[in-house]
């Protein structure tokens, strides 16, 4: 599965928050990030997301976008700066499951 915005949307619809394009878009490329960080590069091929992994993409998208907390952030004007540190937890145990067929690890 390739997920795109419109999936995201579609998958989030009926729940607390419904989430512009602009902002299921966000939400993707910001899971794409972290799962492709966790799989170092191994969960996609030149082809698109391994088996299992797009669906992952989706669901860490869909709890940025129900709980934008997760995501940390840090805002500065010259010598004043604001962050919020808590920031993502990490994966769920199933999430993991899949992602570490494709994870590259120290042998």
């Amino acid at each position: 599965m390739q997920p795109q915005p419109d999936d995201l949307m579609l998958f989030v619809q009926g729940g607390a928050v419904q989430p512009t394009f602009e902002q299921a878009e966000q939400a993707l490329d910001l899971a794409s990030a972290m799962v492709l960080g966790y799989t170092r590069g191994a969960g996609k091929s030149a082809s698109g997301w391994r088996d299992g992994v797009g669906e992952v993409v989706l669901t860490v998208a869909a709890r940025i976008i129900g709980n934008p907390h997760q995501v940390q952030w840090r805002n500065q004007a010259g010598n004043f700066s604001v962050m919020r540190s808590d920031g993502f937890k990490g994966f769920t145990l199933a999430e993991r499951f899949i992602l570490d067929r494709y994870r590259k690890t120290a042998i």
